[in-house]
């Protein structure tokens, strides 16, 4: 048996590789993660993306599930005074469903609205991880078909399985429901759609990466009226001016002719309501059971105390080496990291003072 010596050719070339590449390799694709997740994590991200994406596009949403859901794993009413909704059922496979798959479902369908235990959806959406075959899809656009395969299967594959209490058998006044059902309601969310709308969460980073995605506005608009929130923080900065210029400084009106004090304390508001927006994009976007920001806050407490803690020559100066301590800091480990500006760090500094966590004048 002779060898035939065969030449290995060049590899591609990698494109440059990042510290990133060389601890974790290349991403999966979310469209992969998605189909590559165990059943418990399939459900935990469909109830994610119920909560925050469903319940946002209708008046409300329900998750049922398990014995007694009657075929509804998820009920999202657009009406719910007069019973109109959109029913998504949900099945985890390691393969595109089938009709097999789905023929239950259907059954259930049919039984469940012939007996009025609720009403026809106006649409009833198959969801899973790997979509549909082609087979399935070609059989949903076929109606004549799909009720002839249904009539053909009710006995051995149906009527025992709807439910475990009774057989529920294909009467003629049952099969009259089936011939005249509008199958057409019948759609499938396939796997893009779904992660597209997952997208649109605050939970979809959590599972498939790439970082916060929302971006907030931080244009914001600071009254010349003192809200009663920020009296804290804002007699403070006057303790501070005062002790600093020796002159009496109790209201906004004794640092007027101060350029400086006048435009550090516009600065100062300005930063507290811009991390005001950093706290509420906290709350919006990264669903944990701690806050981020308040977690920020502890970090840049940590990063600042000693600093505070100083002799300085005055509180105006004390304030200015802390806030000065916070912008340094980096809190890489904070997953509000992308998005901390140097207003939020000096903000931060006016909250906690605004919680007597820090003092400027001794």
């Amino acid at each position: 048996m002779s060898i035939i010596k065969i030449d290995i050719p060049e590899p591609e070339k990698i494109h440059r590789i990042s510290n990133a590449d060389l601890l974790i390799g290349q991403p999966v694709p979310p469209i992969k993660r998605l189909q590559q997740i165990d059943e418990d994590t399939y459900e935990e991200i469909v109830l994610c993306w119920a909560k925050d994406y469903v319940k946002a596009k209708y008046e409300s949403a329900f998750q049922f599930g398990g014995a007694g859901d009657k075929g509804r794993d998820i009920c999202a009413y657009k009406n719910f005074q007069n019973d109109v909704f959109d029913l998504y059922q949900c099945k985890h496979y390691a393969n595109k469903l089938t009709y097999s798959d789905v023929r239950l479902e259907l059954g259930k369908l049919l039984h469940y609205t012939f007996s009025k235990a609720y009403k026809t959806p106006e649409r009833y959406y198959f969801l899973a991880p790997m979509g549909i075959s082609a087979s399935l899809h070609d059989l949903l656009k076929d109606e004549e078909k799909l009720k002839e395969k249904l009539r053909s299967d009710w006995e051995t594959k149906i009527e025992e399985e709807i439910t475990k209490t009774e057989k529920i058998i294909l009467t003629q006044e049952l099969q009259n429901y089936l011939d005249k059902f509008d199958f057409s309601i019948i759609h499938s969310l396939e796997p893009v759609d779904f992660l597209e709308q997952f997208r649109q969460t605050a939970y979809y980073p959590y599972y498939f990466g790439g970082g916060l995605i929302k971006r907030r506005n931080t244009s914001v608009k600071v009254s010349d009226q003192i809200d009663e929130r920020e009296l804290v923080y804002v007699t403070q900065l006057f303790e501070a001016y005062q002790d600093y210029s020796k002159c009496k400084v109790t209201e906004l009106a004794d640092i007027i002719g101060n350029y400086e004090l006048k435009k550090h304390f516009d600065r100062s508001r300005n930063c507290f309501y811009i991390a005001e927006t950093l706290a509420q994009f906290s709350r919006d976007n990264i669903p944990s059971t701690e806050d981020a920001f308040e977690e920020l806050k502890e970090e840049v407490y940590e990063q600042v105390i000693d600093i505070c803690s100083q002799e300085h020559s005055d509180g105006y100066k004390r304030l200015l080496a802390t806030t000065n301590s916070a912008k340094n800091a980096s809190y890489h480990s904070n997953p509000l990291y992308v998005e901390l500006k140097a207003q939020d760090k000096t903000g931060i500094c006016h909250h906690l003072a605004n919680e007597f966590k820090l003092k400027w004048v001794k």
